[in-house]
């Protein structure tokens, strides 16, 4: 099968996101005998992960313009005229009639909390995106059933729900321990959080829960750095939160292992992988019943009304309880197991190969 891929997401996302979900397919094809894979290249790359993958594999084509924003508003320049698949990183389409179009929808988000430019322009690409569609992904049910909400489609374009997953590299660990890097809070209690501080991530919740509990301490990994507002906003708890950047999977692994809790406040995600990563090494998860985290969690961890610090103080306490914790632990890494990245992989091969033998109804309408 031949795919045609741009990998515009590795120049936009350092770690992270959407960049790791495209690392851990691209990381596949690039193994897999059937594909006959083609990139389409950039100079200015800034994911480590996919600038260390070994790419001899694949075929590497130059891509049109450096700039990336220019980049995701314009057809690929395919030359094959025999049929194939393009699937762009970043709701990009080709417009020739040979090639099937696939596009991966992750969220919503900016339709929700997003205003101005941004949002304008992300409902642009999406809706020409999925207008111009042979088919489909979403990342998740809820994300199908937004994405229905804001965008009109056609009801027999073909589509299918593939879940993500988290990476092989989170496991539960024997006598884990912590690089030297992260020593200053070895002997501490603390609940971890993944992620970035943007408004729907409702990190303020985080420092609730720090105020009323000050027992506890907060490793918060990735993110940009605390800007000096947001310390004058801290000064009282700044010296309980420990931040740290860049880490990679084999040590976030260990800060997992060693958490008292991982607590994940967020108020919308498409998938939400720092749930599933927790999931997978016996991490115990406090999130909210919004979106799709009730579906990666699969009736595990503890499921809290948005924003109901009381009920998250009661199960900080409950988790002091070895029995009660042991429960929460074991049924987690159970059922983490229903996400694999290679059954995922091998689903959106068998869709590809779906479309196209059958996704020829859709006239391009660029």
């Amino acid at each position: 099968m031949k795919i045609y891929l741009d990998t515009i997401i590795f120049a936009r996302q350092r770690f992270g996101g959407i960049s790791n979900v495209w690392y851990e397919y691209v990381s596949r094809m690039l193994k897999d005998e059937n594909v006959e894979l083609n990139l389409f290249g950039l100079d200015n790359y800034i994911n480590m992960r996919y600038m260390e993958l070994n790419k001899e594999n694949a075929k590497h084509l130059k891509d049109k313009k450096s700039n990336i924003n220019i980049l995701r508003l314009i057809s690929p320049d395919i030359k094959s005229t025999e049929k194939c698949i393009f699937q762009s990183t970043d709701l990009r389409i080709c417009k020739k009639k040979n090639v099937k179009n696939i596009v991966m929808i992750h969220d919503t988000t900016h339709q929700i909390y997003f205003k101005g430019i941004k949002k304008i322009i992300n409902t642009y690409q999406k809706r020409k995106a999925i207008k111009n569609a042979d088919g489909i992904v979403y990342i998740s049910d809820n994300t199908r059933k937004d994405t229905n909400r804001f965008f009109k489609k056609s009801t027999e374009k073909m589509e299918k729900v593939i879940y993500n997953s988290a990476s092989e590299d989170f496991c539960k660990l024997d006598k884990p321990e912590l690089p030297e890097r992260y020593k200053e809070v070895e002997n501490k209690k603390y609940f971890i959080y993944v992620g970035d501080r943007t408004n729907y991530k409702n990190v303020d919740f985080l420092y609730r829960v720090l105020r009323e509990n000050p027992h506890i301490n907060a490793v918060i990994v990735g993110g940009k750095d605390f800007s000096e507002k947001e310390l004058e906003e801290l000064v009282d708890i700044k010296d309980r939160i420990y931040k740290y950047s860049k880490v990679p999977n084999d040590e976030l692994n260990i800060l997992y292992n060693k958490a008292f809790c991982s607590i994940y406040p967020s108020l919308y995600e498409g998938f939400g992988i720092p749930v599933l990563e927790a999931m997978k090494t016996g991490c115990p998860v406090i999130a909210f019943n919004n979106s799709s985290i009730p579906e990666v969690l699969k009736g595990t961890g503890i499921l809290l009304e948005n924003n109901d610090i009381e009920g998250c103080n009661e199960q900080i306490k409950k988790l002091e309880d070895f029995a009660y914790r042991k429960k929460i632990e074991n049924e987690e890494i159970e059922k983490s197991k229903f996400f694999d990245w290679n059954k995922s992989y091998k689903e959106l091969m068998d869709f590809y190969e779906e479309v196209l033998n059958n996704g020829d109804k859709y006239e391009k309408k660029l």
